[in-house]
């Protein structure tokens, strides 16, 4: 059995299929990230100030390893030093996630 956190894990693979890092499932649809993560996957530079509208592969390694999904980036604050809210990407799944998913509990304080 898998933890609510646990069931919120995606793992980001890049073009060639190598994983570049990891997500959390945060509503059904949508996922946050690395700006980053993305930049790696989609073999742009870390920097890239236009969000990328290139396509993105994940899986759910805990839930369904190797079942692949693809999102979009709908959210994009790549590195950069001169800013605080930065290295920040939202994903947008073109499907819905496994049926195990739930997504993960964000808490303000």
């Amino acid at each position: 059995m898998t933890t609510l956190l646990e069931s919120s894990v995606v793992r980001i693979y890049s073009n060639s299929g190598k994983v570049v890092g990891a997500g959390f499932l945060v509503s059904q649809q949508y996922i946050l990230t690395c700006a980053h993560v993305v930049a790696d996957a989609l073999g742009i530079a870390r920097n890239t100030a236009e969000m990328p509208d290139a396509k993105l592969r994940l899986d759910f390694p805990l839930l369904a390893a190797k079942e692949f999904f693809t999102a979009q980036v709908v959210f994009w604050r790549p590195v950069n030093p001169d800013e605080l809210a930065e290295d920040i990407a939202g994903l947008k799944l073109e499907s819905s996630p496994p049926d195990a998913a739930q997504p993960a509990k964000l808490v303000l304080k």
